[in-house]
């Protein structure tokens, strides 16, 4: 269950970060704060760590998934008997594969 509460808990505070950015984003916008080393680095963590996350602990996501369809019936309708741990990992591969397009992008001069 810590695993399941991590996850969000990143993933949440990768959301703030990001909307608290772009909300207060110089004139440049979200390229002017990418631009900037630091920021890069504090908005990129959690979704490496929440990556991460979905990675290391597939199954444990896994079972708590198929026991929150058992206790919330209507979830079935998002996810059926409940996600794979095949299926959190290739999230979690996702997700940092957004960050290192990211990083290319940012080493390459596109932002």
């Amino acid at each position: 269950m810590r695993a399941w509460w991590s996850y969000w808990l990143t993933f949440g505070l990768a959301a703030v970060l990001w909307i608290g950015a772009a909300i207060a984003a110089p004139a440049g916008g979200m390229r002017a704060i990418l631009a900037q080393p630091l920021w890069m680095i504090l908005l990129l963590a959690p979704l490496v760590v929440a990556g991460l996350i979905l990675i290391v602990f597939r199954e444990s996501h896994e079972t708590i998934c198929r026991l929150e369809v058992a206790r919330h019936p209507w979830l079935r309708y998002l996810v059926g008997g409940g996600y794979s741990a095949r299926t959190f990992a290739i999230t979690g591969f996702v997700l940092l594969g957004l960050v290192g397009v990211l990083i290319a992008a940012r080493l390459g001069g596109a932002i």
